[in-house]
């Protein structure tokens, strides 16, 4: 089987408000897919209406949520080159409908669940790069 390289967009739409981050929706396929991003990473709880997201795949073994690729920066999320924030997930495991990934911050653990249907006949990768797109 191929493996999935991406890149990939998608525009998730804001959804709703969670104790510690806020969730983001998109249709994938006539199915939710649902996105979590960190409440810590918006200033001020500002949440925007949207996001662009892109995904690719990520080569190596950096689990970390990094501000521009320095996992220890404090700098707010908008600030970074085109206004991004990057994710770089690890996979957890398969599930029945999706793939789990995972991503550690400050010792708290944030899981992606990717719906299988994004990867087509592909094989999902084992690490996966995520960059965040603030839209006005």
């Amino acid at each position: 089987m191929s493996d999935w390289i991406g890149p990939v967009e998608l525009l998730f739409k804001s959804f709703s408000d969670h104790n510690s981050v806020f969730q983001y929706r998109t249709d994938l396929n006539n199915r939710a897919f649902q996105f979590y991003v960190p409440k810590y990473m918006f200033p001020h709880n500002v949440y925007p209406e949207s996001l662009l997201v892109s995904f690719e795949k990520k080569e190596g073994p950096n689990t970390k949520i990094g501000f521009n690729s320095d996992t220890n920066s404090s700098t707010p999320i908008w600030s970074g080159p085109k206004n991004t924030e990057v994710f770089r997930y690890v996979t957890g495991h398969q599930k029945v409908n999706s793939e789990l990934y995972d991503v550690t911050r400050n010792g708290r653990d944030y899981k992606l669940y990717v719906p299988n249907t994004f990867f087509g006949n592909l094989e999902a990768p084992s690490y996966l790069l995520v960059k965040i797109y603030p839209q006005t």
